[in-house]
Parts: C-alpha cells; sequence; structure tokens
C-alpha cells in the first residue's frame, strides 16, 4: 500500500477524514504567518468558505484546490493524480487491456 492509501486507513469515517483535512489545511496556513481573511482573498473564496474547511472539513472541491493552491500546497493534490508506474510490456500475461467506455449495472 502507498502512503496515501494508509493515510486513509487511519480513519474510519468520511467525516473523520475530512475533519482532519481541514485541521491539516489550518496548520499550513498558521505555519505560513496567514491570517484567515488574508488566505481567503489569495484563494478567491469568502471567509466563511475558509472557516468551514478548517473546522468541520466541509467545502466544495474547487474551493479545497483554490485554497491549497493559495496555500503553495496543490503539488500536494497533484500527487494523487500521478500515473501507475509502467507495466513491464514482455512479462507473461501482461496484457494490455483497455479500459471500457461506460459501466452498466447488472441486472
Amino acid at each position: 500500500m502507498d502512503a496515501i492509501s494508509n493515510m486513509i486507513m487511519l480513519f474510519s469515517t468520511d467525516s473523520e477524514l475530512a475533519h482532519e483535512l481541514g485541521s491539516r489545511v489550518r496548520i499550513h496556513r498558521i505555519r505560513k504567518g496567514m491570517s484567515q481573511r488574508t488566505l481567503a482573498e489569495k484563494a478567491g473564496v469568502h471567509v466563511n468558505t475558509l472557516r468551514a474547511l478548517e473546522r468541520r472539513g466541509e467545502v466544495n472541491l474547487s474551493s479545497f484546490i483554490a485554497v491549497m493552491r493559495a496555500l503553495g500546497e496543490r503539488s500536494v493534490l497533484e500527487r494523487i493524480l500521478e500515473a501507475p508506474p509502467p507495466k513491464d510490456l514482455y512479462a507473461e500475461g501482461s496484457e494490455v487491456t483497455p479500459l471500457p467506455q461506460r459501466v452498466r449495472e447488472r441486472r
């Protein structure tokens, strides 16, 4: 398991994970010496949005990304999107299977 998967396993509910993300945003903001108002302005979000994120972990995704960018921490999010390592094309049984275009529920 990678480091991100290990971290997620520490929280038993999505609410706990969201709350922890908000707490860490607050820690990064304070370490950078920024007030909530300054960070909110830099991120282009209302200060109440930032407060909701820091206190309860409640925010929409675009606002979360904007706050992370304003903190200079967008690369943390981009690590989630890193491509998986390439498969060994010469290894036995390593046929490349294309992803389906859609998924249908079984009846």
